[in-house]
């Protein structure tokens, strides 16, 4: 709940996700001295640090991918090395 009415307030219209289509942000009474342009900028970054972007997402699932394979590859190998040395033996 908001209380008083000298709240400054910035709106995000765009911030770039499929599922919101506005961001209303309350400025701290102790940084409103600071000039709209740098308040802005901030907003934009703390919301696309909220809501990444597609693309990032996607980054991020396929690095996940490769890595979950990488294992899975190291595992295998390790499994027929020791099959390899029982066989030998």
């Amino acid at each position: 709940m908001i209380k008083g009415v000298n709240k400054q307030i910035i709106e995000v219209t765009n911030p770039d996700n499929a599922y919101f289509e506005k961001a209303v942000l309350y400025v701290r009474a102790d940084k409103s001295a600071l000039p709209r342009s740098e308040l802005r900028s901030e907003a934009i970054s703390y919301i696309n640090g909220i809501f990444p972007n597609e693309r990032e997402r996607v980054r991020r699932r396929r690095r996940a991918l490769r890595a979950a394979w990488s294992v899975a590859a190291a595992t295998g190998a390790v499994g027929l090395l020791i099959a390899a040395a029982e066989l030998f033996r």
